[in-house]
């Protein structure tokens, strides 16, 4: 209490300063409508800005639960498809869809990591592939009972089959450069990649369905073989992961004894 009565003696002048600025104010806006128009307008302005903020606090609250939801739905969307039909290219095995929250992530070094919070209790394992929304990711490399850690394609040894719809089947490595660019080989001569093809994964059945990895830019043809290399800009934003799914095949041990290939 004395260091209250200390803090108003100290500043009471300014106080009174506030008081009476604050009741001239209200006078002039009361005898002026042109004030009182412009007060009010102020007020109204001040009174929207504090309602946008309070209002854009809430909805961030809340991202996290919408962007959770709407990865449960798109992958229940996508293990609703009774088959995988991509540019002529049929795969006949069905997959559930599971979605997995990204932990962390690297996308600078040459051998990166993805962490997800899915683990062997949710069904997943190692060799399972992992895709987004946008395209191939990786597969599952080591597994806890609630964790996993996925081999991305931005890896050292992260490189997988592709195959150009018409063009036949390829080679997809990532250079440790750009974590947007990668270089496919091994096309065929008569097959010329083209600018604006896209390059699907070529993989077993038992990791997962064709799934788009990136669209070539530029091609060139090897003078020793004359088969053709061509560089492909990614379809996922390897920098900017915050939800992928887990493809898990429907009948895998069965599929797996009688050894079926993609």
């Amino acid at each position: 209490m004395r260091q209250l009565f200390r803090f108003l003696t100290r500043y009471r002048h300014l106080g009174l300063l506030l008081v009476f600025f604050t009741i001239g104010m209200a006078r002039h806006a009361v005898d002026n409508p042109i004030a009182s128009t412009r007060l009010n307008r102020t007020g109204f302005l001040l009174t929207a800005k504090v309602h946008s903020w309070v209002t854009g606090w809430r909805y961030y609250t809340h991202l996290d639960a919408v962007n959770q939801e709407l990865a449960r739905e798109n992958a229940s969307l996508r293990s609703s498809l009774a088959a995988n039909t991509v540019h002529g290219m049929l795969n006949a095995a069905q997959y559930n869809y599971l979605p997995a929250r990204v932990l962390d992530f690297s996308y600078q070094k040459r051998s990166n990591y993805i962490l997800v919070d899915l683990g062997s209790k949710d069904g997943a394992a190692p060799g399972m592939g992992v895709i987004s929304d946008q395209g191939w990711v990786g597969t599952i490399e080591h597994v806890t009972r609630n964790l996993a850690s996925v081999r991305p394609l931005l890896h050292t040894k992260g490189n997988i089959g592709g195959r150009i719809p018409g063009k036949g089947l390829c080679e997809i490595v990532w250079d440790g450069t750009s974590p947007h660019k990668a270089t496919v080989y091994d096309v065929l001569r008569e097959h010329q990649p083209e600018r604006g093809d896209s390059v699907f994964s070529f993989t077993r059945a038992s990791v997962a369905p064709p799934t788009l990895v990136g669209i070539v830019t530029t091609s060139e043809q090897n003078p020793e073989d004359l088969s053709w290399k061509a560089n492909i800009e990614l379809t996922t934003p390897f920098h900017d992961l915050s939800w992928v799914q887990v493809c898990i095949m429907i009948n895998h041990d069965e599929a797996d004894s009688l050894a079926i290939q993609p």
